[in-house]
């Protein structure tokens, strides 16, 4: 009885310190979980915005400080533990001492005594020691299998092909490329266009038909198609992904804001060497000055993670903002006016259309007022194909899916 709350005395601080631990620790993973989340479903603008170097040291600081709370954890438990070891064989110790008048007096023999102590402390402890460690154990090497697998996949290597190449004109081409994401289901099939420099090209089709995957080919986050993709004439595998990133702009349907400031978003990745100057006329020429002047801290105002705090259409010009910011000679928009209402959606428009005039574009959409004023237009079948292209009037002759689509979007 005696033993029982000398243990609690001795044991209070130690597990005070080992909660407020635990509670970084929970704290640090919480912050990584969160943080990692909203990187990995926004990894398509960490590629096309080269932001790896950023996120790899954002994660390093994080996980270095997960590291040496773990450290700390261990470091404490270690001691709890061999000091508890300690004292129970104190406790022993004590017994043993007060136990040997029992001996002296005849009420126990001596001999039985020292068995029961021995087979208590020999046989017990090391036996729960063995079982928890065994259960840990396989705990550990089925986290252990799944971390070596992951380990063991390739990273992308960004640097290879031409790391030097400029887009000099952003003339593009498709020659009967086919691709798929499955062996046995091709999502392209034997897809050629020609795109010429600083054309705005609009791609419509059904869902699944491909569109994005186009996108995707041209900013190099697959491979493995056959055919070949040119851009000036050069083929795409000879390029380097930092190089062709480094030079386009992607703009995605979803948000792709991060939490922080709408500087922090603007100055993201490749573009964190831009100027004030270079940030006020991509505001002015998506629109998205007229707003981010109301607010009282300008540019430095905050949001929230996909932008919250903002409109849609607001979170749209800024994506468009920042896309324009390194003045890219290729633009890609993926979707971008498809959560949009119609005052939002007519704002962007005129956004789109005033860079296309710098740079070639080509803009994923299902929606046709937003792709009217496109030079020309590409009609994607369900099969993958590329049948039909040109303008709204042509296709609405020659071609039975845009015809759908026109009469789909009328009501």
């Amino acid at each position: 009885m005696i033993q029982v709350p000398i243990c609690f005395i001795i044991i209070a601080p130690i597990n005070n310190r080992l909660e407020k631990l635990y509670n970084a620790h929970q704290t640090y993973l919480g912050n990584i979980s969160g943080e990692f989340t909203q990187k990995i479903r926004n990894v398509k603008i960490i590629k096309a915005f080269l932001g790896h170097k950023q996120e790899e040291s954002n994660f390093r600081i994080r996980f270095n400080a997960l590291a040496n709370n773990l450290v700390q954890i261990v470091k404490v438990l270690a001691a709890l533990n061999t000091f508890m070891s300690a004292l129970m064989m104190l406790f022993v110790i004590v017994i043993l001492l007060s136990a040997s008048l029992s001996v002296t007096q005849g009420l126990m023999t001596f001999s039985a005594l020292i068995t029961f102590i021995l087979y208590i402390v020999q046989m017990v402890n090391p036996m729960i020691d063995i079982i928890n460690n065994l259960s840990e154990l396989s705990e550990t090497k089925g986290a252990l299998h799944r971390i070596t697998y992951i380990m063991s996949l390739p990273n992308e290597d960004l640097n290879q092909g031409d790391s030097n190449f400029r887009i000099h004109d952003g003339g593009i081409c498709f020659n009967h490329v086919t691709f798929g994401y499955e062996l046995e289901k091709q999502v392209l099939n034997d897809v050629s266009i020609s795109i010429a420099p600083k054309q705005f090209v609009a791609i419509v089709g059904p869902s699944g038909a491909g569109k994005t995957t186009i996108l995707s080919l041209l900013m190099k986050f697959y491979t493995g198609y056959t055919g070949s993709i040119e851009i000036d004439g050069i083929s795409l595998s000879k390029i380097s992904p930092f190089a062709l990133r480094n030079q386009c702009a992607f703009v995605l349907q979803s948000n792709s804001l991060f939490s922080g400031t709408i500087r922090d978003n603007l100055l993201y990745g490749k573009n964190s060497n831009a100027s004030e100057t270079e940030i006020e006329a991509a505001l002015e020429l998506s629109g998205a000055n007229t707003f981010v002047n109301q607010f009282p801290q300008g540019i430095n105002t905050k949001i929230g993670e996909d932008g919250i705090g903002l409109s849609e259409g607001q979170r749209q010009r800024l994506n468009i903002s920042r896309a324009f910011l390194r003045h890219p000679k290729i633009i890609l928009l993926d979707e971008i006016t498809a959560n949009l209402d119609a005052v939002a959606e007519e704002e962007v428009i005129d956004a789109i259309k005033a860079i296309s005039k710098t740079a070639t574009t080509i803009m994923v959409a299902h929606r046709l007022k937003t792709i009217l004023r496109a030079d020309i237009i590409f009609v994607m079948e369900k099969d993958g194909t590329i049948k039909f292209s040109g303008t709204h009037d042509e296709l609405l002759q020659k071609s039975s899916t845009y015809q759908k689509i026109y009469e789909d979007s009328k009501i």
